[in-house]
């Protein structure tokens, strides 16, 4: 018996389980397109009454969104288009540095989504029904990525003719020409993510691995225009009108890729051309966007067949054991299904010598997971370096706006803590591996305090170093120095409350009306998701809105740590 080549029947030459097929037509052969239309032609009929009862579910789900844009978006886009033409709001330069970060942020977002699911899925029964057929490969999966492109499309034009007529509210420009340029920079954003999720999908191991050492990196590309626009508007560099240094910026950000090009029409758009960030030419950005995009939809419409059998199976079965965690509320046991896919590993490269004592065994072990996985530095790092600007602002002045940067400030912080607690979850995750450690469950809790308190110190150090000498006269930093670092311990045990969170009480999955207004199970389950953080910030507020700081941040981390250990306990044992 003779073999076919590897791609003439999909990979069907030797199964993924290592049994040979029967001997197969050539790829020329008629048979192959006879046989795919046959069979995809039975799986429509067989699957009529599902497309049926899947339609009636999309379009209550439209009617839904329906509802929810004329309710919550219409109003907003006709006051927008209404307003009267006046000059530029303040916030207006950053506008463009704003739209590249949110281009980025998504474009980023789909890269890194096409390295566990992409555009093109299968569910788990076709996986298991249609993947052993001798079927041609384009005519299972490329209709799926030009339905996902299209999709993308209509989606993106929506979502970006909306934001576009909304930005009327801080320009001079004319809604019509915001909303057109807006919906086309949507569109051709949205399209270009799937198309290169598509080409991540299909990629080799050598290319899907670069994308995956890129890790943070490629978070961090969004990150540092919105950084720039924050400090713009905060006032750290002092704005310098139309000259200024936000224009400069708004310039490279425009020119840095396909996600700057598509927006140039919005941003000559934002003025009617008169302000437009130097160096920049929308028509030939247009182009250059469209023969970008078109470039890589080619691209992927080509390489979506490199997908193997295994791929699809093992994307499916992921896409449905995530969708069962998140349905269950464990969105911790989601996660790591998402980086297991994804082929994520530890770094082993850098290791710290052992203690020579028990009691620094646990901090120990939180510095080298730390270690291994040193994308949580950089993500606590800059939540820190979030966090310091808003409370030193805040602290600066009064009423609402104090309490609103303040809690924002703090709560910044508290997501800088909870990137360093990973080791507590894992704990929790195993129990086994405490109940080896010659320490009690009390002491292992109060010992994860020990490198995460460390390592946000040095980082709310260094923040408020930056802040002292770059802040305006009405911002507090002295005050900011002062509370911050007082509140880390209350902020680092709020972190090890949710580490410990354990598993969901059944009382709070309760459905039904319990109450006149209606099922409370899911306030209450929030509430319970968010104790540890909610009741740490509500212990704080009142000592950053000017109560004694010592005795405030002293009885909340001692509050916050005791609940800490006895949530240990009850999840690790004894």
């Amino acid at each position: 018996m003779t073999a076919p080549a590897p791609d003439a029947a999909d990979g069907l030459t030797e199964d993924d389980d290592g049994t040979e097929d029967d001997e197969l037509p050539a790829e020329d052969d008629p048979w192959w397109a006879e046989h795919t239309r046959n069979t995809l032609r039975h799986l429509r009929v067989a699957r009529a009454r599902h497309r049926a009862e899947k339609l009636r579910e999309n379009a209550y789900r439209g009617y839904v969104a329906a509802l929810i844009v004329l309710i919550y978006v219409v109003p907003p886009v006709l006051s927008a288009v209404r307003a009267p033409a006046t000059g530029a709001h303040p916030a207006a330069p950053g506008v463009p540095l704003g739209a590249v970060a949110v281009a980025l942020l998504v474009l980023v977002a789909l890269v890194r989504d096409g390295l566990w699911r992409g555009p093109v899925l299968l569910d788990p029964a076709s996986a298991a029904w249609l993947l052993p057929l001798p079927l041609h490969r384009a005519a299972l999966l490329r209709p799926r990525l030009h339905r996902a492109l299209l999709a993308a499309g209509l989606l993106g034009a929506a979502v970006g003719a909306t934001a576009g007529a909304l930005l009327r509210l801080v320009t001079r420009g004319s809604a019509v020409l915001l909303a057109l340029s807006g919906g086309a920079a949507g569109a051709l954003v949205l399209v270009l993510g799937v198309a290169l999720g598509a080409l991540v999908s299909a990629a080799d191991g050598r290319a899907r691995g670069a994308v995956l050492r890129a890790g943070t990196a490629l978070w961090l590309l969004p990150v540092l225009p919105a950084a720039f626009v924050a400090v713009r508007l905060a006032g750290l560099a002092g704005a310098r009108g139309d000259g200024g240094p936000d224009r400069i910026a708004a310039s490279v950000a425009l020119w840095s890729g396909p996600w700057g090009w598509a927006l140039q029409p919005l941003a000559a758009a934002l003025s009617d051309g008169t302000d437009a960030p130097p160096g920049t030419s929308w028509p030939v950005a247009a182009v250059a966007a469209l023969a970008a995009v078109t470039v890589a939809v080619v691209a992927a419409h080509r390489g979506v067949t490199g997908l193997t059998n295994r791929a699809l199976r093992a994307r499916a079965a992921t896409v449905s054991a995530v969708t069962q965690s998140l349905g269950t509320l464990q969105p911790r046991r989601a996660r790591l299904l998402v980086e297991a896919a994804q082929g994520r590993s530890p770094n082993t490269r850098w290791r710290l010598p052992p203690p020579h004592t028990r009691l620094l065994l646990v901090p120990w072990r939180d510095a080298t997971a730390l270690l291994r996985y040193p994308s949580r530095l950089v993500w606590s790092a800059l939540w820190t370096a979030t966090a310091v600007p808003l409370v030193a602002a805040g602290t600066g002045t009064s009423g609402l706006a104090r309490f609103a940067l303040v809690v924002v400030g703090l709560l910044a912080q508290y997501l800088g803590a909870a990137q360093l607690v990973e080791a507590a979850r894992l704990d929790a995750d195993d129990p086994r591996t405490v109940r080896s450690l010659p320490l009690a469950t009390t002491r292992v809790a109060l010992a994860h305090l020990v490198t995460p308190l460390a390592v946000l110190a040095a980082g709310v150090g260094t923040a408020l170093g930056v802040v002292a000498l770059t802040a305006p006269p009405s911002w507090a930093p002295s005050v900011a120095a002062v509370l911050l670092p007082a509140a880390l311990p209350a902020l680092t045990g709020a972190a090890l409350v949710s580490a410990f969170r354990g598993d969901v009480p059944l009382g709070l999955l309760s459905t039904g009306a319990g109450s006149p207004t209606g099922d409370p199970g899911p306030v209450l389950l929030v509430l319970w998701w968010l104790r540890g953080p909610l009741a740490a910030i509500a212990l704080l507020v009142p000592t950053a809105l000017g109560g004694p700081v010592p005795l405030g941040t002293t009885v909340a981390g001692a509050v916050m740590i005791s609940w800490s250990t006895r949530r240990a306990a009850a999840v690790l044992g004894p």
